[in-house]
């Protein structure tokens, strides 16, 4: 049979029909002879109408089997046209954001920044894993306190500062503490209990309930220096006879001296006023002579001018005889005052 080229032209409009065409055979149109594929615009649809099952696709030259999903991609052939989306894992990690893939955060530990995801400022206790090694210069000054520390933790003496040890769980291979400087003697090395107690003279130092103190009697006359004790140190009455060596007061150091008043007798005046108040464990020592003549002293209501009385009334002390002097007697009082 010759070669027969027929046209678009010759056909008549829906001579062609679905019964006509077998589509159960197969055809290499890249080795078809006599054919001719008048090609259009994708979009322009007036060659094979809507209505028409058999839709293809010439690429090189073949016709491409039906898209199918696979490798994160997912087809809706129940939609028209078909649906091709991204296959989402459930929690994986990916999120259809505007349309577009985007990666999911949390919005605490992760974020998103102009140079790409970062770890977030909200790092918590839970985010740590718990054998993370954590750098010195992650950790705030005195951020460590001993709740933090678990109770079974080995903390090896090397990691120890000095002068850090306190409490009792120290080791056996410490150095051993030694007594001196007032401490009794005692040992200890960390192993076992230690009793530190104050070494005392055993006279002048005693230990009370209450701690150190002054042992009865323990001071005397080395412990106490030179003009360490003045007045305000001595009690009322605690100085008394017994206490004061023979010879040891003088003159300057009594509170009263020897005194005399000397009158001249006016002829109208029995009594006589002292200088100096005379105490009154003192007025048995008040002596009286006129024109030279010692007098009698009596306890009360003296006779003539020849007995008198001491009194004091207020801070004045007086001698009163029994009568009026005669006028020009010469009068002398001796008195201790």
């Amino acid at each position: 049979m010759p070669n027969i080229q027929i046209r678009g032209s010759q056909i008549k409009t829906a001579a062609v029909e679905a019964s006509n065409i077998n589509l159960s055979g197969s055809f290499d149109f890249r080795a078809a002879t006599g054919l001719q594929f008048l090609t259009k615009p994708e979009a322009d649809k007036t060659t094979f109408p809507a209505t028409t099952q058999f839709v293809h696709t010439i690429v090189s030259g073949s016709i491409v089997d039906g898209v199918q999903g696979g490798d994160g991609i997912a087809v809706n052939t129940g939609t028209s046209p078909d649906t091709i989306s991204v296959d989402l894992a459930t929690n994986g990690g990916l999120e259809i954001s505007s349309a577009k893939l985007a990666v999911a955060l949390d919005g605490s530990t992760l974020s998103l920044g102009a140079g790409g995801l970062s770890v977030g400022s909200a790092i918590s206790n839970a985010n740590i894993a718990s054998d993370a090694a954590i750098a010195k210069s992650k950790l705030a000054a005195l951020d460590i306190t001993n709740s933090d520390i678990n109770n079974s933790a080995a903390i090896a003496i090397s990691k120890l500062a000095q002068s850090t040890i306190s409490g009792k769980s120290l080791g056996t291979n410490l150095s051993d503490l030694t007594d001196g400087n007032g401490i009794a003697d005692f040992s200890y090395n960390g192993g076992s209990g230690g009793v530190v107690a104050v070494q005392l003279d055993g006279s002048t130092l005693a230990v009370g309930a209450s701690g150190l103190k002054i042992a009865d009697d323990g001071v005397g006359s080395a412990q106490i220096a030179d003009d360490a004790v003045g007045s305000a140190q001595i009690a009322d009455n605690a100085v008394d006879n017994a206490r004061i060596a023979n010879g040891a007061v003088s003159i300057a150091k009594l509170a009263f001296q020897a005194r005399q008043d000397v009158f001249t007798a006016n002829g109208s005046t029995a009594a006589f006023a002292l200088a100096n108040q005379v105490a009154p464990e003192f007025e048995n020592f008040v002596l009286v002579f006129v024109n030279g003549l010692l007098q009698s002293k009596v306890a009360s209501s003296p006779s003539g001018q020849s007995e008198y009385t001491v009194s004091t009334a207020g801070s004045t002390t007086s001698v009163t005889f029994g009568a009026n002097l005669t006028n020009g007697d010469a009068v002398e009082i001796r008195s201790l005052a």
